[in-house]
């Protein structure tokens, strides 16, 4: 989760370095950019008491998912879901004005949902209760966040890109308002969602 956050902070700190990116969007980044850095910290934090490896090893970067993984991540631990590829990163860094609004909001929309499949794994699968309550804040802000970028998606008239949500995702409260096309994505649906 740490190396899938890294790009999260890096995809912000590009908006926040080019010219023309809306209000919005850059406190949006500026959000993002904050609490991922925080929990970065705490991950990495987490793997010094516990004498692990920041980078994944060579066994891939999914190899911590052993139990029900396809159903969690639909994947086979070949790469984390919901990453930019290097030509959208690239995109990125060459984007101002409103195609760089929808650009990050597109590609960290993805992020998110490839970020919740993650943190839902951890929910359910980890051992440690802080390592769990850290994922449960996961899925909940990056939640919101994920509400908030499908609003400001739909204020200019663009799409979210493909993404396939995991049959765990699909099937969770959350994944009700993920699963929903990005014009019916609110507020409202993702708090009932949520039971709150």
């Amino acid at each position: 989760m740490s190396v899938h956050h890294q790009q999260a902070v890096s995809m912000a700190h590009t908006v926040l370095e080019r010219p023309g990116a809306s209000p919005e969007v850059r406190a949006l980044a500026t959000t993002i950019q904050a609490a991922q850095l925080g929990e970065i910290g705490w991950m990495g934090g987490w793997l010094d008491l516990w004498n692990a490896p920041a980078i994944p090893p060579a066994a891939g970067p999914m190899y911590w998912m052993t139990t029900n993984a396809t159903y969690y991540c639909g994947l086979h631990h070949t790469a984390m879901p919901g990453l930019a590829t290097q030509a959208q990163i690239d995109r990125l860094a060459a984007a101002s004005g409103r195609g760089l609004d929808v650009l990050f909001l597109q590609l960290m929309l993805r992020h998110h949902e490839g970020g919740i499949e993650m943190a839902l794994y951890a929910t359910r699968y980890g051992h440690l209760p802080q390592v769990r309550a850290l994922a449960t804040r996961i899925v909940f802000d990056q939640s919101q966040e994920v509400t908030l970028m499908t609003r400001l998606l739909r204020g200019y008239h663009a799409g979210a890109l493909p993404f396939s949500l995991s049959p765990a995702l699909a099937h969770s409260a959350v994944g009700t308002v993920l699963n929903e096309t990005p014009t019916l994505r609110s507020q409202n649906s993702l708090q009932n969602a949520l039971g709150q």
